[in-house]
């Protein structure tokens, strides 16, 4: 019987430190390289932003984004970290399906990453720019894309339902069913953090104190709030997906249950298509350049 979590006496010694060296091998280097290379990353960063967003290089401010970019990319090598050590630890004592891997490691990236974004920044004296207006997070993401960051949480709602009546009515058991239960409770928490994780980026007020500054400092704001959002929507959606494919053969009346889990399947990965789609057509950031306050704001 195949089970999300099974007991840890099921593995023995040998098989904990075999998983151990392969998690020790694979992801300690990934870590490095990012943790390394991040200076590197933030310098490619600003000059892909400068060149897709049409974002000027020179300016008063220009420092203060240099400084602020490399943040962003060290809270998304500690945020990577973090999820590999997340992972390390499921992966040496379970058999959780191998697709969190990829699923946790983004959304710890761009979570850091946020993190590194609301930290306040040395900037340049003078007056700053304020908005004229409060901002939303549809300022920044496409209308689907909000529609998505703020409902997805009700897919592990729904992957909840299904496993309830699968303990009820499809002969799944007592054991797997609560432990499926007690992961899609993380899985729904963890939305809710990246929910308010988006609100607080966006509410997070301007520092930088020119126009140019202003620009730059709006354009980054949308960076983290995509990545966010997107890194987002994959986890509550893919993992609820998971959940029910590792529970495949414990259910007891399979046929009627292969449907269900079938449609939730499609449902979550429209979802996960369509947000990563968003983030493809508008990656020259032309809906935040539109409708965000970028080019206005007054001085105070």
């Amino acid at each position: 019987m195949h089970e999300i979590v099974p007991s840890a006496v099921e593995f023995t010694l040998p098989d904990m430190l075999g998983r151990f060296l392969i998690v020790l091998v694979s992801f300690v280097p990934i870590t490095a390289v990012v943790w390394a290379r991040r200076a590197e990353a933030a310098r490619l960063e600003f000059a892909r932003l400068a060149r897709i967003a049409e974002l000027p290089v020179e300016g008063n401010d220009i420092p203060a984004v240099r400084r602020r970019i490399v943040t962003r990319q060290t809270g998304r090598a500690i945020g990577m970290a973090v999820a590999m050590i997340v992972v390390a630890v499921i992966l040496i004592a379970s058999e959780t399906p191998a697709g969190y891997v990829a699923l946790l490691a983004a959304l710890g990236a761009s979570v850091g990453s946020g993190f590194g974004h609301v930290r306040p920044m040395d900037v340049a004296p003078g007056p700053r720019a304020a908005g004229l207006r409060r901002r939303e997070l549809a300022d920044y993401l496409t209308p689907i894309e909000v529609f998505l960051a703020r409902w997805v949480i009700v897919l592990p709602v729904v992957a909840a339902v299904i496993v309830g009546v699968g303990w009820a009515e499809w002969g799944l058991g007592r054991r797997p069913a609560l432990i499926s239960l007690a992961v899609l409770a993380a899985i729904t928490a963890m939305g809710y953090v990246v929910r308010q994780a988006l609100r607080r980026l966006v509410e997070t007020p301007v520092t930088l104190a020119t126009p140019t500054g202003r620009r730059w400092e709006e354009i980054l704001r949308a960076v983290v709030l995509r990545d966010v959002a997107a890194s987002g929507v994959t986890f509550v959606a893919g993992g609820p997906l998971f959940v029910l494919i590792a529970l495949k053969r414990d259910f007891a009346e399979l046929p009627v249950v292969f449907p269900v889990v079938a449609a939730f399947g499609v449902l979550a990965g429209v979802a996960i298509l369509v947000v990563l789609g968003a983030t493809v057509t508008d990656s020259h950031f032309v809906w935040a350049r539109g409708h965000a306050d970028v080019e206005g704001g007054a001085c105070v």
